[in-house]
């Protein structure tokens, strides 16, 4: 595998698209089916969740509770993978005309194995969605059990989980936590021997983010490069608007995070294909 596939999501240095969950608008999320069409589409990167099971074994799939996404009932965890297997992962899936197309089909939880074997050339994206240093250390063990070289980043909600994960696993991308993104966005305002003490402190290879959060304005081109002037990455989520795709790419995002893969592929296409060669220098450049 070459050098630039091994540092970057699919194998070039962006913008990105990361399909969030595979894609929850064209096929159940977080199913072989949604990273399918992920693939179908050149996503960059599959933004997938996990939970660790009963017996402790990693799966795919974003709820604790098995009710939103399967005709199962009870947590996540209080099921072994056994019992996990015979869930129809496509029951609750329902197309725009409310037709429920993927129940019966077949679908089912994956493992994070299953999927490296499934999608053995993608870049992949992993949300550890259990809290507790538990989750991250058996996350952490299943990577380097399957990992095969290729793109991986990991993130969590969790401050306890990702700081945990990033002391045993050093070797792993991970994404920035709330601390962390605070340090960047406040420190912009700090004398520079200030701001470099405050990014050093900051962890995380990649800021993933909404455009807004409790009022602040984090999609701004100023915060855009400040970002990426300390090396550091930055993408946005949940992105399924045309116009909001093509304003963050116009502010030099990085990357999307979005459902809506196949408007996201084109949109992204199209803006590479008429971006600058000083965009390309800002965007593009290694970090």
């Amino acid at each position: 595998m070459s050098e630039s596939s091994v540092h970057y999501p699919g194998g070039h240095r962006g913008p990105w698209l990361f399909a969030h969950r595979g894609t929850s608008t064209l096929a159940p999320e977080n199913t072989a089916a949604a990273f399918e069409m992920a693939e179908s589409v050149s996503a960059d990167a599959l933004e997938i969740d996990v939970r660790v099971s009963r017996d402790l074994k990693v799966v795919v799939t974003h709820d604790a509770s098995l009710k939103r996404t399967t005709n199962g009932e009870g947590l996540v965890a209080e099921h072994t993978l056994t019992a996990l297997r015979r869930l129809d992962a496509g029951y609750r899936f329902t197309d725009p005309n409310r037709s429920t197309p993927w129940r019966g089909k077949g679908l089912h939880l994956l493992t994070l194995a299953e999927l490296f074997t499934q999608f053995p050339k993608t870049s992949i994206n992993v949300d550890i969605k259990d809290a507790g240093i538990e989750a991250a250390e058996i996350v952490a063990a299943e990577l380097r059990r399957i990992a095969d070289g290729r793109w991986i980043n990991v993130c969590s909600f969790h401050p306890k989980t990702i700081r945990r994960f990033r002391h045993i696993a050093p070797e792993y991308s991970t994404a920035a936590s709330h601390s962390d993104v605070a340090k960047l966005f406040f420190g912009r305002w700090m004398p520079s021997s200030a701001q470099q003490s405050m990014v050093r402190r900051s962890a995380g290879q990649v800021l993933q983010l909404p455009p807004y959060w409790r009022g602040l304005h984090l999609g701004s081109t100023a915060f855009i490069e400040h970002v990426q002037r300390w090396d550091r990455r930055i993408m946005f989520w949940t992105i399924n608007d045309a116009n909001d795709m093509k304003t963050l790419l116009n502010s030099g995002a990085n990357g999307l995070v979005s459902d809506n893969i196949v408007v996201a592929r084109k949109v992204i296409d199209a803006h590479i294909e008429g971006a600058t060669d000083s965009y390309r220098d800002r965007v593009q450049a290694p970090p």
